[in-house]
Order: C-alpha cells, then structure tokens, then sequence
C-alpha cells in the first residue's frame, strides 16, 4: 500500500514538473484529453485498493478476535483441529466438533470417537447440529470484536445487536432491594 501512495506521489511530482509550454495546441489538447480519460480509472483503482484494504483489515481483525475468543472460551475449540469452531456438530458422544473435521475424520476410516474413544459403529454415525454452542460462539466473536474497536455492543428493542448504541428502554429496576414496595417500609411481617 505504502508503494502505491509512493507511485501516486511520485508521478504527481513528475506532471507538477513537467514542461508543457513547448507543446503545440493539438499535443496539448490531446495530452488534457488523455489525462482526463485516465483520472477517473485511477480515481476507481484508488477506490477499489481502499474497499480492499478495509476488508483485509476487518479479516485481520476477525482473525485476531477468533483467536481470542478460542483462548478465552477452550470449550468453543474444536478437540480434532484446535482451532474455533464454525459449524460445530454434536457427535454420539456427547462432545461438540467442527463438523469438517469430524466428518473428514470418518472419511478416512476412522471408527472411534476422538475424545471418547467410543466406536461410532455401535453408537451411531448421526453428527447433529449444535445451534446453542454455534450461537454462543457468534456472539463471543461479536463481543470481541465489539471491544477490540472500543465500541460496546448492546441489545436494540427489537432484538438486535448494534455497536456503540445507547438502550433506548432503561433497565427494569430490581424485584427486591432498598427502592421495592415490598421491602422499603415494611420488615415483610404484618401488624
């Protein structure tokens, strides 16, 4: 990136320097004609390199997080790869895996369960679709990432997650404590 803005910066200085007044009206014309054609190509060129590079930056930053959450949350790594599940699946003996990993493992004529050790052939060979982990991990990842960009993420009305937002509905106050009817004028005994 830093050699393009060189490039950029380079060739700038070059046409700032250059000598035009030597040029005929026609060679002039034609060169003005030519450096208009190519601006917006380069100005779409510039464009493009920057969509990239903000999603080269959101891949590096994802990364980082799933590192983290894998580091913080042993139990969202898969036993096979030890990397963070994304399709995680529950296998016949209770313990959850990255479905690829499982099924490439089955694939290759492996008859037991990596953890357990249990034999899938008396088992069962059925992998089922763990949401509750998938979801957990999803949300550790949005958490993550939420905090790595110093934004907090909070719950909307409508149940969705957005960063940096504000609760538009204050929290309920607490059933019990100083503030509750029940407890603030009364020892909880009758007269």
């Amino acid at each position: 990136m830093d050699d393009l803005h060189e490039a950029v910066d380079d060739l700038s200085k070059m046409m700032r320097e250059c000598d035009v007044s030597a040029l005929e009206d026609d060679a002039l014309a034609k060169l003005h004609r030519r450096v208009k054609q190519v601006n917006p190509q380069v100005q779409t060129f510039l464009h493009e390199l920057a969509a990239k590079q903000i999603c080269l930056k959101s891949k590096t930053d994802r990364l980082k997080g799933s590192e983290q959450v894998a580091k913080d949350h042993p139990e969202f790594v898969c036993p096979i790869s030890h990397a963070l599940m994304h399709d995680p699946v529950l296998a016949v003996d209770g313990h959850s895996y990255e479905r690829r990993q499982i099924e490439e493992l089955f694939d290759r004529g492996n008859t037991m369960i990596p953890i357990t050790k249990i034999n899938r052939m008396e088992m069962g060979t059925t992998l089922f679709p763990n949401i509750t982990i998938k979801k957990a991990i999803e949300r550790a990842l949005e958490v993550e990432l939420a905090a790595a960009s110093g934004h907090e993420l909070c719950c909307t009305d409508y149940g969705t997650r957005e960063l940096g937002c504000q609760p538009s509905v204050p929290p309920p106050s607490p059933r019990c404590g100083p503030s509750s009817p029940r407890l603030a004028g009364s020892s909880g005994r009758s007269a």
